[in-house]
């Protein structure tokens, strides 16, 4: 799955201004006429629902938008360059790398917020025709455009879901979700048939749930084996864990096994992140159709079929109560803040400039040391 881009992102630079004057017919010397450069286009990351993965950016290394034009003669300013639009699934991160290769927080494109301007084009020089004084009545200066912003940036999608299958490979994770939401999800007998995850929706009791098949973990996914932390980052935005467990393995293996498969998982999530353990968690004991209800006990785990269907019914009802009883998890973007500058600057076309404070409260460069607030 292409959940992350890194890219070279430049937005336009300015156009520049041009030194120019008036010449018409009995009017032989009329003056400073050098109209601005346009603006050079902004590079603006917007969510299209329609996607899932970054796949149509793998490749691209550079993106660039429009350069503005040069002014023109009777005071025509150029046209601003056009903006360049990167469109992502709905729950992208963006982060600006820097020098010292740290990563900053640009946005988190999820919920209401569905676009940012990553990458500003620069404003466009200045005529000549500013630059007439009283003492320069024919200026020849004119203002080069200012350079529009070059970042690296890292793009990383995390899925957007309501629940999320978490359990070793083979336990039957793709075989519920295909019974659940009516996926066609890839099934087979050998591990990591999943590759990547895999997105269906649930309706029941005439509301919709979104469910993640997560690819298999094993014992060390953290660090990296198996198909490694990769897809952990999936499960952190999920309101509900439903832990699958293979219950096949209590024929060859006994019931201990089930101890310590859970175990192993439960400290995965722990190791990449403290906040998922906290999570709702369901446990399910899978495949109960090839073992007798005596033999298996533990942590009044329910035991299902997701293969005949047996007891999806119940595990549908405990789903949604605990749906009804969470929320998405917040965490993730109250950490994300303490990230973000104490000032942002937006350029405006009179050549202030709106400094955003840690508050959300916005300040004119004109206004800022008495600081006063400014509607947007």
């Amino acid at each position: 799955m292409w959940d992350i881009a890194k890219i070279n992102i430049k937005a336009g630079d300015g156009g520049q201004g041009i030194a120019s004057f008036r010449r018409e017919k009995f009017i032989p010397f009329g003056g400073p006429d050098g109209g601005d450069g346009g603006y050079g286009g902004n590079v603006v990351i917007k969510v299209n629902p329609n996607l899932n993965t970054l796949q149509y950016l793998a490749g691209i290394k550079k993106i660039l938008a429009d350069d503005g034009m040069p002014g023109q003669k009777v005071n025509k300013t150029g046209h601003n360059g056009e903006d360049k639009i990167i469109e992502v699934p709905e729950g992208t991160i963006i982060w600006e790398i820097n020098d010292k290769d740290e990563q900053i927080l640009i946005s988190d494109l999820s919920g209401s917020n569905t676009e940012i301007t990553a990458g500003r084009g620069g404003k466009g020089g200045r005529g000549n025709t500013h630059f007439k004084s009283s003492v320069n009545q024919a200026p020849k200066h004119y203002e080069m455009g200012k350079l529009g912003e070059d970042k690296l940036i890292l793009l990383e999608v995390k899925l957007i879901a309501d629940v999320g299958l978490i359990g070793f490979p083979s336990s039957g994770k793709s075989t519920l979700i295909n019974k659940l939401a009516g996926t066609k999800a890839k099934t087979a007998q050998y591990h990591f048939t999943t590759l990547s995850p895999n997105l269906g929706i649930l309706k029941f009791r005439g509301k919709e749930v979104v469910i993640a098949d997560i690819p298999g973990l094993i014992e060390g996914a953290s660090d990296g084996k198996g198909l490694g932390d990769k897809f952990l980052r999936h499960i952190e935005r999920t309101k509900v864990l439903v832990h699958l467990l293979d219950g096949e393995k209590v024929i060859t293996e006994g019931v201990s096994i089930l101890e310590q498969d859970y175990n192993i998982i439960r400290e995965e999530l722990a190791s990449y992140s403290q906040k998922l353990i906290s999570k709702p968690e369901i446990v399910v004991i899978n495949k109960a159709d090839l073992f007798s209800d005596e033999k298996v006990e533990f942590k009044d785990a329910l035991k299902i079929s997701a293969l005949s269907g047996e007891g999806l019914d119940e595990l549908k009802n405990i789903l949604f109560e605990l749906l009804e009883n969470s929320s998405t998890d917040k965490q993730f973007l109250d950490d994300a803040k303490k990230m973000v500058p104490v000032f942002t600057i937006d350029n405006l076309p009179n050549r202030r400039m709106i400094f955003t404070g840690e508050k959300g409260k916005k300040f004119t460069s004109r206004k800022l040391n008495k600081r006063k607030r400014v509607s947007p």
